[in-house]
This record gives structure tokens, C-alpha cells and sequence, in this order.
């Protein structure tokens, strides 16, 4: 959640259009809640251009008109080895802060990931709660108030749904604020550990997912 404000906002004020491939529930639901402003500027903010949330969305919409009472909705992924480390990034920080859902129209976060299961061509395979850009624009795309996602369970994916909390921004900045006041470095350690910590994570996601598609063509 790097840009998004660095560009939307003077992209408001000077009447220009905003698209990028954020994926993160915080950017989407932000961005919508300047709609009334963008409007009123004439002006489309548009994250998520990217394969979160393009196709799963036009799913989601897909599927309402065709189910246009339908209340609950889960999205099954199968991700593969296509992960990019700025997207395993975004997962590891997202699962940090607790698995985001929507219940009855309101975002809500969980502290364990439930499992699941899906057939998606080869069998019936495991599947794991993650917290998915699809939370908050499915919502925004079709209304309806119940919906989660779940990614198919390979190695990566379930390591990554054991992040530990420490690893959330939140918690590292509220660590940061306590640390300074105690002395000039203490901010510091804690960006550069986070940092190193997230790093290394995100380092291992590529090799294992590919480990995990091997496997599951076999």
C-alpha cells in the first residue's frame, strides 16, 4: 500500500484518471469511499486492474446475475507457481493482520485461517482461507453481503497462512512509537527486522509454489 495516495489524491485534484494493480482490501475500500469526490471530478479511480481483481470479479458479477438472490459467495483460487514476490508480499502482510472475510456487509477479520476443499479439474484438493482483494470488491461488484476466498492449499500458501501477527505494519508501528520514545534507534531496529523478516518470507514463496505445482501435475 505504497502509491495509492501518493498518486489518487493528485490525480483528484487535478482531474486525471487512477488505475493501478494494487490486490489489497485497504487500498480498495479506500479508493471507493472517494467515489462521491471522483464523481464529482469526473474522474475514475480504478485499483486492481491487474489478475486481482479483473477476472474473479467478472466471475463474482457473472454469477449474480445468473443467481441474483444469492446471499453467500466463496471464490476458489488455484494460484500455481504464477506468484510474484511483490504479491506473496502483500499475503504475508494480509495474513499478519488476520483472514478478512465479509459478514453481512462488513469486513471482519479472523485469527485462524479455516480450511476447506474445491475440485479444480484434478480432484478434489485442500483450500485455505486467505484474505483476498475479492472480499471488498465482489461486495461493491454484486451486493452481496457474505463472502470470503480460499486459494488451493500448496505448501507456500499454508506456511504463509502461519505468518506470526508480529510480522503485521500495524503492530510493527505501534512497536516502533513504544521503542522511540525509549531511544532514537529503537524505530529503526524494528522497520529493519520487519523488513528482513518479510524479505526472507517472501524469498521461499516462489521456489515452494513451484515445488507445489510439480507435485500436483504428478
Amino acid at each position: 500500500m505504497a502509491t495509492p495516495w501518493r498518486f489518487s489524491d493528485p490525480c483528484l485534484r487535478n482531474r486525471v484518471h487512477y488505475l493501478d494493480i494494487t490486490g489489497e482490501i485497504d487500498v480498495f475500500e479506500a479508493l471507493a469511499a472517494r467515489d462521491a469526490k471522483a464523481k464529482a471530478q469526473g474522474v475514475t479511480l480504478l485499483p486492481g486492474v491487474g489478475f486481482d481483481v479483473v477476472p474473479s470479479d467478472c466471475l463474482a458479477a457473472h454469477l449474480k446475475r445468473r443467481l441474483p438472490d444469492a446471499i453467500d459467495l466463496k471464490l476458489y483460487l488455484s494460484l500455481g507457481a504464477n506468484m510474484s514476490r511483490g504479491t506473496a508480499k502483500t499475503m504475508i502482510e494480509a495474513v499478519a493482520a488476520g483472514t478478512r472475510l465479509r459478514r453481512n456487509g462488513r469486513l471482519v477479520a479472523r485469527t485462524r485461517a479455516e480450511e476447506g476443499s474445491c475440485d479444480f479439474g484434478r480432484g478434489e484438493k485442500p483450500t485455505v482461507q486467505v484474505s483476498w482483494g475479492d472480499v471488498s470488491t465482489a461486495f461493491h461488484s454484486t451486493g452481496i453481503p457474505n463472502i470470503e476466498v480460499q486459494f488451493e492449499a500448496l505448501p507456500a500458501i499454508r506456511r504463509m497462512t502461519q505468518t506470526p501477527a508480529i510480522i503485521n505494519p500495524s503492530w510493527a508501528w505501534a512497536s516502533c512509537k513504544v521503542s522511540s520514545r525509549r531511544r532514537s534507534t529503537g524505530c529503526r531496529k524494528v522497520r529493519a527486522w520487519r523488513r528482513a523478516e518479510l524479505d526472507k518470507r517472501c524469498w521461499w514463496a516462489r521456489p515452494a509454489m513451484q515445488r507445489g505445482k510439480r507435485f500436483a501435475r504428478a
